[in-house]
């Protein structure tokens, strides 16, 4: 049946394939290396989000977060290998959702727990000569 004030119809239903290729076409080519990885292991693993409809929604709740964040996310996904637990898409979405509200405050305290890099030094030529 159709609505006649919005025009959506209730009888077909939504193929949402091409709005994913559009998603993970906005990401770089190792995110989306890595992405793909991550749904391969999920809906190996996971039966209940063996589902398009749900990798989309899980593409589209992170697509407003840079790339650095959702490779680290999805990285310590699949190292920590929570899928073998049964945590699907919307755990993988919270932890990279979760890395980007913290990021600023993580690496204050990675600076405070491993410090910060030697700042680069101009090498001069008289001190090789010397020495």
């Amino acid at each position: 049946m159709k609505c006649p004030c919005c025009g959506y119809n209730q009888s077909l239903d939504y193929n949402p394939s091409p709005s994913i290729q559009k998603l993970l076409q906005e990401r770089s080519k190792a995110t989306r290396k890595l992405i793909r990885k991550a749904g391969k292991l999920i809906k190996k693993n996971v039966p209940s989000d063996n589902n398009l409809l749900i990798y989309f929604r899980f593409l589209q709740g992170v697509s407003h977060i840079e790339d650095k964040l959702v490779r680290k996310g999805v990285e310590s996904f699949i190292v920590n290998q929570r899928f073998d637990s049964m945590h699907g898409f919307a755990y993988l979405g919270g932890i990279i959702r979760r890395m980007d509200t913290n990021a600023v405050r993580q690496l204050e305290n990675e600076i405070k727990k491993y410090g910060k890099t030697p700042s680069i030094k101009e090498v001069r030529k008289k001190e090789y000569e010397n020495g």
